[in-house]
């Protein structure tokens, strides 16, 4: 009797593990198709900018970065001072959360709108070799113009959070920057300056932290596109 039971309750047990398996199959096979497609025209579009190893060269910053990290260094000495500045691969279309704008919004909102899309955050740390106390800058580039926002004392630079969220909100950190007198914030400016922190530099941090994100999303695309296939 149970034997007839179990017969009969077979073929709708085994079914849909079958056609479960044969659509998950379909599936496996259009997502790796699709991924290889984009892989593909990433690989067509990609071209690293011809201006980055003149930059380097002529501004005697040396480059540092992490394979599968986000996180891309400049450091350089001058003048005395170890200088290192900090940023993040960033994509261009981060901030474009609204693509359809009302007819009759001013012209000045859409420039703010357009500034907010191409800036990049940015650091520059500042210390005497040997030592671990310095200042930071904490920086915005927009539109290859540098805008400083803070600049921070640390008696550990090293040890110092990088990016995204700086310092400790509990940390004091130094007032606005465009509260100071202006004289000061021309004699902070100036001294970046001095080092290699100018416009130049704005432009190679803008393009190649969108480089950088273009890079990595390359590699991303292509380590998920093996694992579906395997």
């Amino acid at each position: 009797m149970f034997r007839h039971i179990k017969h009969l309750i077979r073929p709708f047990v085994c079914r849909p593990v079958l056609l479960n398996r044969e659509f998950s199959s379909v599936i496996n096979k259009r997502l790796a198709k699709a991924l290889e497609k984009e892989f593909e025209f990433e690989q067509s579009q990609y071209k690293l900018d011809e201006s980055v190893a003149p930059y380097l060269q002529e501004s005697g910053f040396e480059i540092v970065e992490i394979e599968g990290n986000t996180l891309v260094k400049l450091k350089k000495n001058a003048h005395g001072n170890e200088l290192e500045v900090t940023f993040n691969a960033r994509s261009p279309y981060a901030d474009q959360q609204q693509e359809e704008h009302e007819e009759n919004q001013e012209n000045q909102e859409n420039d703010e709108g357009q500034a907010q899309d191409n800036s990049t955050e940015f650091q520059i740390t500042v210390k005497k070799p040997g030592n671990k106390e310095g200042i930071i800058y904490e920086c915005i580039t927009t539109n290859s113009e540098i805008q400083i926002n803070n600049i921070v004392y640390s008696d550990d630079v090293n040890n110092a959070e990088k990016i995204s969220t700086y310092m400790s909100m509990s940390d004091y950190r130094g007032p606005d920057f465009s509260t100071l007198d202006e004289k000061l914030q021309t004699a902070f400016v100036e001294f970046l300056k001095t080092h290699g922190i100018n416009e130049d530099m704005a432009v190679f941090i803008e393009t190649y932290s969108v480089d950088k994100e273009h890079r990595l999303y390359m590699d991303w695309i292509d380590k998920v596109k093996d694992f579906i296939k395997n």
